[in-house]
């Protein structure tokens, strides 16, 4: 009757309703993170999704078998004759394929109302272009040795042609103690490295993609000032569960010849996940940035002021300073091409469906014999 047909039609678009919500949090998901190796999969939480938007379970009703959302994403590969969108054992659920797009796939199920929903995304990188160098400095050099720029030993990638280039003004101390895959660039004093290789365009952008980071409690953001503090800026750049991948910046306005201190025991960043940190001590005076502890540093180091490196923290990416690079102990800077194209690659600015690949399907609803409707396009 009139009844029931309108009470079933309800119910499928509640389904649509819950699918169309899945693809929203997959969207959400991927632009908070996306995966760019099969460690790094996602995929919608059920019990978040139904607490956070669906907690009425009158109103949406737990199916009898199956899942109420079971939201996924995976690569949209289909050379070789894959079939991802039909074939669950054809899915990469990280973007394999590095073209930036991928299918997200949203099932929901109301009661014994099945919808499906496909729809490729692409994401939209952040502009960040992090100069291909080992080094950027006023002045550089050390004691003992002098200040070791070397290419880092686990790097297997291609260095740029003449070497990766360790760029200054002018030599302190024993100088710079060159590795092979290094090329020397001094430059007449007067001249700006620093301002040619991180234009100021790049420091703003980085500052407020740090200040919109959220990185979860106790961290509102990425942004850390006079008010934080130097520790709490150490404390997090060594949270293993927070700071691998992350933008930090630190502006201080230290007094004449103060020390910054940054440092710890433990590693910060991750090869898998680089970290950029910026120092802006560009109101303070004469301000020194003392690098120290015992961890090793992913990722990129770029400091508006002078840098001096001590303990063992060994640096695997680059360093990029307007001021001095000093060592006085064991720090030194390793090249890895990786780990700055990593960076350059790895923030997303949004993430957008791609137009006409929108795919939906009205599906039998499920029995006990008849679960696998997943797998299968209709």
């Amino acid at each position: 009757n009139s009844t029931a047909e309108t009470h079933l039609e309800r119910k499928d678009v509640k389904a649509f309703n819950v699918a169309e919500a899945g693809v929203d949090a997959a969207m959400v998901a991927l632009k908070t993170s996306w995966p760019r190796s099969a460690s790094e999969a996602v995929a919608v939480d059920p019990t978040e999704f139904r607490d956070n938007g669906f907690s009425d379970t009158h109103e949406y009703p737990e199916p009898t078998h199956g899942q109420f959302i079971n939201s996924l994403t995976y690569d949209d590969s289909d050379e070789q004759g894959l079939k991802p969108t039909s074939v669950a054992d054809d899915r990469d659920f990280y973007d394999a394929n590095g073209n930036d797009v991928m299918w997200v796939d949203s099932e929901a199920l109301v009661d014994n109302a099945r919808h499906r929903i496909l729809v490729k995304v692409q994401r939209l990188k952040m502009p960040v272009e992090i100069p291909d160098v080992a080094l950027v400095a006023s002045t550089a050099g050390g004691n003992g040795q002098g200040l070791a720029v070397e290419v880092d030993p686990a790097y297997t990638g291609s260095i740029p042609e003449n070497g990766a280039d360790a760029w200054y003004t002018g030599l302190i101390g024993k100088g710079i103690s060159r590795g092979d895959g290094i090329e020397l660039k001094p430059v007449p004093p007067g001249d700006d490295p620093f301002s040619e290789k991180v234009p100021d365009a790049l420091i703003g952008m980085l500052k407020q993609m740090a200040m919109n980071a959220d990185p979860g409690a106790p961290y509102d953001d990425t942004y850390f000032d006079d008010s934080d503090g130097e520790d709490e800026v150490s404390d997090f750049l060594c949270d293993s569960s927070k700071a691998p991948g992350s933008i930090v910046y630190f502006e201080t306005s230290v007094p004449n010849g103060s020390e910054i201190e940054i440092g710890g025991n433990t590693d910060m960043g991750t090869p898998e996940k680089p970290v950029v940190l910026i120092v802006d001590a560009r109101n303070a005076t004469n301000p020194i940035i003392d690098w120290r502890g015992t961890s090793a540093f992913y990722g990129v180091l770029i400091v508006i002021g002078d840098a001096l490196l001590r303990g063992t923290n060994d640096i695997f990416g680059c360093v990029l300073s307007n001021g001095a690079v000093e060592n006085k102990g064991g720090p030194g800077v390793k090249y890895n091409g990786d780990y700055i194209r990593k960076v350059n690659e790895m923030h997303t600015l949004s993430v957008a469906m791609v137009p006409n690949s929108w795919e939906e399907y009205t599906i039998a609803a499920a029995s006990p014999a008849t679960t696998t409707t997943d797998t299968t396009v209709p």
